[in-house]
């Protein structure tokens, strides 16, 4: 079952990678790659901690992207960049686009062990598809925080108080959130569970988030040569960008019902759409079966769709914060689903005899 679903998986993801252009944030990603890797072939530190293109997002995806580009490409460029460069990356662009892939289908994997069904919605859904087909930021945070979650569900060690997996969950959350911010959000959903519902101390929470911080701070170069200031620009730039967009508390409702009127190319994606409706029917009433079991995921897809309703900048790729929950809420909702036929079945066949 899970190698078909990583073999699925994979190829809705090549074909994403084959057959899309670049796409609009692609140069704007990959141009502040071409910086860092300058810096990292120069050996230069404060190069690599002032790179200002792109700075309002967190450097660690653009990091990785620059340690795969091709250096005959880097070197090819002349310092000043101009419009249309990336017809000149296109190896580079390929080894980037293979990098969300390997995220992508990783993340199918994870959320597969913790749940079959909904490491099919993972492998399947468009968004999730084609996000972690081409080279943006978000396939590289939604494996960390999967696998956040995959840690903080695990069970310590048997006739052992000390639970190893859940210090490992504050470490996956700082690589997500060094990976980009609104992620952030969920650490907060997570805190708020373990002490809800684990009756974890605030002395214990405290340490997690310190464990994520410093892994944070070591994965955001950015932010070293002057973290308070700069972490701020970062955060305002973001709160600028919304002011005065016109935005819809019902947009993201659309966006997960009808991925593709959002998604700018979507011949890469071959699935029908019928797919992406069906992952939605289950998915809003399985929602409320998950906070009935006072499940993370619950917590989590409620903080997320709320975010996402009052957040200005409605990007579809935002949405990608709550996917993990999302396909947990499918999941729930298809099994409960299965159930009540299997339990309808045996009744019938029952009354029949």
């Amino acid at each position: 079952m899970l190698l078909c679903l990583v073999l699925v998986a994979l190829a809705l993801r090549i074909h994403v990678a084959r057959n899309v252009p670049v796409e609009v944030d692609e140069d704007n990603y990959l141009s502040a790659a071409l910086d860092y890797r300058r810096g990292l072939d120069a050996r230069d530190l404060y190069a690599i901690t002032h790179v200002q293109r792109n700075y309002e997002h967190p450097p660690f995806v653009k990091i990785l992207y620059a340690l795969t580009m091709d250096q005959q490409e880097v070197d090819s460029l002349p310092r000043k960049l101009y419009p249309g460069f990336m017809e000149k990356l296109p190896t580079s662009l390929d080894r980037a686009r293979g990098q969300s892939i390997f995220s992508g289908v990783l993340t199918a994997f994870i959320v597969g062990l913790m749940n079959p069904f909904a490491g099919l919605v993972m492998a399947t859904q468009s968004m999730q598809v084609y996000y972690t087909g081409v080279a943006y930021l978000d396939a590289l945070p939604v494996l960390f925080i999967s696998l956040m979650a995959w840690a903080y569900r695990h069970k310590p060690p048997e006739n052992r108080s000390f639970n190893p997996y859940f210090w490992l969950s504050a470490i996956f959350f700082g690589a997500a959130v060094a990976a980009k911010y609104p992620y952030a959000l969920v650490g907060a959903v997570l805190i708020t569970h373990a002490l809800v519902y684990r009756h974890h101390s605030l002395k214990k929470l405290v340490l997690w988030g310190l464990i994520a911080v410093a892994v944070f701070f070591w994965l955001n170069p950015y932010i070293w040569p002057d973290p308070v200031a700069r972490l701020k620009a970062q955060l305002t730039f973001h709160t600028d960008y919304g002011l005065g967009r016109n935005y819809s508390v019902f947009t993201p409702w659309g966006q997960m019902l009808y991925p593709r009127q959002d998604i700018r190319y979507d011949q890469g994606l071959v699935l029908h759409p019928i797919v992406d409706l069906v992952f939605f029917l289950l998915a809003v009433p399985g929602g409320y079966v998950l906070l009935r079991q006072k499940s993370l995921f619950g917590w989590w897809l409620v903080a997320g769709v709320l975010f996402q309703m009052l957040w200005p900048a409605q990007w579809i790729q935002h949405n990608m914060i709550m996917i993990v929950p999302y396909s947990f809420s499918a999941a729930v909702m298809f099994q409960r689903l299965v159930q009540q036929i299997q339990e309808k079945s045996l009744w019938i066949t029952s009354n029949s005899n």
